[in-house]
């Protein structure tokens, strides 16, 4: 009883207090809240600063620039040049006081080059911090660059029914082959395990079971399964098993295996891909260690038969 007495006289001191305080604002006429310290007042306040395009390409240098984005200058400007009308932003809708600087826009140029260093794995982070932007505006920059580059830039239907077009894509891997090794090759088929983050995958998303797209490698994925030319030019792209689908199965289940198990490619030509893709006439993949014991032992028998 005592204890409870003791706690009941503490409640009520407390409150108390708070009363005479909330009351001395009242009399004296003054607010409670705290007043607001404008942000040119902050000792550590300081405005983004943002970085214009050729300084930035200047401290760069051409060795550098291309290990941050991983293509050219040259390439760079033509890719630019290709999507500069969908990604340029119109400086009369611009606020002038955004930032410090001598300009308050994101040049269209910054957008890409933003992009590219995302694909290259750059974090966010070191990304607006290179270019004095904020984070929202580097995920939007991101988004809109690759809408523009998927759209200037489509991947156009395998031509399994133009014999012309086969023959360039097989004359292209027969060039590059130490002895023209590679003839009638038309494409390169390999699998790519796309990273993505696990709130894409959450609750909202409508996946059932989120530890599918948990890749062998330790992180959440989708498997894309790609095909290129002798260029390295993407000819074919499927999306559509996760992470921990093994290539075998995501490549069986996308159009072009479909599409070389109805026929649709000439008996003559062929594609290349390594041991996890299924071995055919039309598929040409790398000999096991146990075939080539096979094949060795079956040629000394015949020897000496």
């Amino acid at each position: 009883m005592e204890a409870t007495k003791i706690v009941q006289r503490v409640v009520a001191m407390t409150c108390m207090l708070y009363l005479l305080w909330s009351l001395r604002f009242l009399f004296s006429g003054q607010s409670n809240k705290r007043k607001r310290i404008r942000d040119v007042e902050l000792p550590y306040h300081c405005k983004r600063k943002r970085i214009l395009w050729e300084p930035l390409v200047r401290v760069l240098g051409d060795h550098e620039f291309v290990r941050h984005h991983r293509i050219s200058r040259a390439l760079f400007d033509k890719i630019h040049k290709k999507i500069e009308r969908h990604i340029k932003t119109d400086t009369k809708y611009v606020r002038k006081s955004c930032c410090r600087g001598n300009v308050s826009h994101i040049d269209s140029r910054s957008r890409l080059s933003m992009l590219l260093k995302h694909l290259a794995g750059s974090k966010t982070q070191d990304i607006y911090h290179a270019h004095g932007v904020s984070r929202p505006s580097v995920v939007q920059a991101i988004a809109t660059t690759m809408d523009a580059i998927i759209e200037e830039f489509p991947i156009k239907p395998f031509p399994f029914d133009d014999e012309t077009a086969l023959q360039k894509l097989a004359d292209g891997f027969r060039s590059k082959s130490t002895g023209g090794l590679f003839e009638n090759v038309v494409g390169a088929f390999d699998g790519y395990l796309l990273r993505i983050c696990k709130r894409c995958i959450g609750k909202t998303s409508g996946v059932q079971d989120p530890s599918k797209y948990y890749c062998r490698k330790g992180f959440y994925a989708v498997n894309c399964q790609v095909s290129c030319d002798s260029n390295r030019k993407v000819t074919s792209l499927s999306m559509l098993c996760p992470g921990a689908v093994p290539d075998t199965l995501a490549h069986k289940k996308g159009t072009m295996h479909r599409s070389l198990v109805e026929g649709k490619l000439p008996e003559r030509f062929m594609f290349i891909g390594d041991n996890a893709y299924p071995e055919s006439d039309q598929m040409l993949t790398p000999c096991t260690r146990t075939q080539m014991k096979h094949d060795i032992h079956a040629l000394a028998t015949s020897h000496y038969a």
